[in-house]
């Protein structure tokens, strides 16, 4: 059969040739040597993935004994119930204590968990009336510090209180109902001005609360002095 088209490089090229209506490409063996290099280069590559996944299953093996020793040890003698639950094995930063974590380093820091947690408490005081949220709030989140001052990395905490401040303010315009209690509350805390403007905007709340004007209005002192109170405001500036 003749071919209908050769490629003109230097080394040897397939012909294509044509088989009822159809162009088919006539591909030349690959060399035994190229052959042969590429199967030792995969032959490497499983040996690589053979030895650290058997690393990875003795570790997972010697954690595994190691804690169900533990457990075994705990409950006999010294008598105490282990919550298989709550219990288990893993790297230091990403493992919780008593609702605190340790880094790599050795730092004690807030747990995960602990942060969540006080996030859901203040969407589940949405409900409340002022004075019940003001006086829940204050009984939760001093009990809150005073557990979890010892922590000696406060980022996630000072990252928090931004958070918190936020949801306050989203709180307060809620609450003001309407434009006409909102230019009410406005001046009441100190607007004046164009800036009065602001009670008729329809934003929503969220972002209303992170405006210049809103912050001015319910400064950081104006929220300490409404009872919204932030313990580690001032651990955190000494």
């Amino acid at each position: 059969m003749r071919p209908l088209f050769r490629c003109t490089s230097g080394h040897k090229s397939p012909y294509i040739q044509r088989f009822g209506g159809r162009y088919s490409r006539l591909l030349e063996k690959r060399p035994a040597r190229a052959v042969a290099l590429g199967d030792i280069r995969l032959d490497r590559q499983e040996k690589q993935i053979a030895q650290k996944t058997a690393k990875i299953m003795a570790r997972r093996s010697r954690n595994q004994c190691a804690r169900h020793g533990l457990k075994l040890w705990l409950s006999k003698e010294l008598k105490l119930e282990v919550n298989r639950a709550k219990s288990g094995a893993g790297p230091t930063e990403q493992s919780g204590l008593l609702g605190f974590r340790i880094d790599q380093e050795g730092t004690i820091a807030v747990g995960n968990k602990a942060i969540q947690r006080l996030r859901e408490l203040w969407n589940a005081l949405q409900g409340k009336t002022s004075e019940e949220l003001r006086q829940q709030w204050q009984q939760h989140i001093s009990g809150w510090w005073n557990y979890f001052q010892l922590a000696e990395d406060r980022r996630e905490i000072e990252r928090l209180s931004g958070w918190i401040r936020r949801h306050m303010r989203k709180c307060f315009w809620q609450r003001w109902h309407g434009s006409q209690g909102r230019q009410k509350a406005l001046r009441r805390l100190g607007i004046s001005g164009p800036t009065l403007a602001l009670a008729k905007c329809t934003r929503g709340a969220w972002r209303m609360a992170a405006h210049y004007v809103m912050q001015k209005a319910l400064s950081n002192r104006t929220l300490q002095r409404y009872g919204f109170i932030i313990p580690w405001q001032d651990a955190t500036a000494n």
